[in-house]
């Protein structure tokens, strides 16, 4: 783009603007918001956790009050957590990845995740985590 579009005080058009380069780390993909929901579910930040989780199947999404209660009486910790890349279908509204880890459960039991499979769907150009696919890694469906 010539630089004289903006600086009315450059004359010469075949002066141009530099490259922008773009922050990879800003965007938001499948991985990274995963990712994103697991650190707020080891930090208990469960407002940070709601902003990423969409309804469910049946289009249930609770109030972020009520879905902080619901976490804090489920009290499932999430020891460790690994999300694969993944992959985004062709029509980039939804995408899979895979995810090892380990949850520590109310009772003091223990439960390990591997290889399971997290689906993660486009909502408003977000990637988000369906309410049931958390509730299914706590062990509560």
């Amino acid at each position: 783009i010539p630089l004289c579009y903006f600086d009315l005080s450059i004359e010469d058009p075949a002066v141009v603007l530099a490259a922008s380069s773009r922050d990879e780390t800003a965007i938001l993909t499948p991985q990274r918001a995963i990712q994103m929901i697991f650190d707020g579910w080891q930090r208990r930040d469960w407002e940070g956790v709601y902003a990423l989780i969409c309804a469910d199947r049946e289009g249930h999404l609770p109030t972020l009050s009520a879905f902080e209660a619901q976490m804090r009486a489920a009290d499932v910790t999430l020891v460790t957590a690994e999300a694969s890349f993944g992959s985004v279908d062709a029509g980039a509204s939804t995408a899979t990845l895979m995810v090892d880890g380990a949850v520590r459960l109310k009772d003091g039991g223990s439960r390990r995740l591997i290889r399971q499979s997290v689906p993660m769907v486009r909502v408003a150009d977000n990637w988000a985590m369906r309410l049931d696919t958390l509730r299914a890694l706590m062990g509560a469906e």
